[in-house]
């Protein structure tokens, strides 16, 4: 059976939805977010007006997509065709018009369709009160400033003991085993011992490594060593 068609179609794919149904308005957020500016979105009380060729309760029934060819898809298609990176051509609106696969997502989608409330129960069961896809803002965010904290805490440790471990009268002076390394390579030397150290080894040099992150860390930044 071939698709409706309107006589006065959108430059762009339309989908048009139940704007009473809150279970519809949630699903449509996340796929607005995934579409991006490809595709329009509209309830079906501001635009129904705009297609009389598309009974008013086809758009209580189901999901709508208008395309700008004048097809109209409903229901599974019409999904499958909106998140399709080539609305209505794609691959996954091939999936709408397979003989077999196709009747049985319509049917799962006519289940789903005929029984919202439920469906919206699940979605909050199953996804919370939003299902638009995460940005992983806040958990950046925690892991940056919890990365920065281990560094604080590495900094100011080393900072502590930095004179009796790696200064001119430590456990194990930099500066001696520098000229040590110094003697055994040449040029190579910056490339097999990366350290500023090789500007200085001084103490006053070591406590400025220390303390010179601290000040970075507590801007915001964070220093990679």
């Amino acid at each position: 059976m071939a698709d409706p068609r309107v006589a006065h179609p959108p430059e762009r794919p339309l989908a048009v939805f139940d704007g009473d149904c809150g279970f519809c308005r949630q699903w449509v957020e996340r796929w607005q977010a995934q579409t991006g500016a490809r595709v329009d979105y509209a309830p079906s009380q501001e635009v129904g007006p705009r297609f009389p060729e598309i009974a008013p309760e086809a758009f209580a029934r189901a999901f709508q997509l208008v395309l700008p060819d004048g097809r109209v898809l409903e229901g599974a298609a019409a999904v499958l065709a909106t998140l399709d990176p080539a609305p209505g051509d794609g691959a996954l609106s091939a999936l709408a018009r397979a003989p077999v696969l196709g009747g049985l997502l319509e049917l799962a989608y006519r289940l789903v369709a005929s029984h919202r409330p439920a469906a919206g129960f699940l979605t909050r069961l199953l996804w919370g009160r939003s299902v638009e896809k995460p940005t992983y803002f806040a958990a950046s965010a925690l892991f940056l400033r919890a990365l920065g904290l281990c560094y604080l805490v590495a900094f100011v440790s080393l900072w502590v003991q930095v004179d009796g471990l790696i200064g001119d009268r430590g456990i194990l002076p930099v500066g001696q085993f520098l000229d040590w390394v110094r003697g055994q390579t040449g040029m190579e030397r910056y490339w097999l011992l990366p350290t500023l150290c090789w500007i200085s080894s001084s103490d006053a040099f070591l406590h400025l490594l220390c303390g010179g992150p601290q000040r970075t860390l507590h801007r915001g930044h964070l220093v990679a060593g």
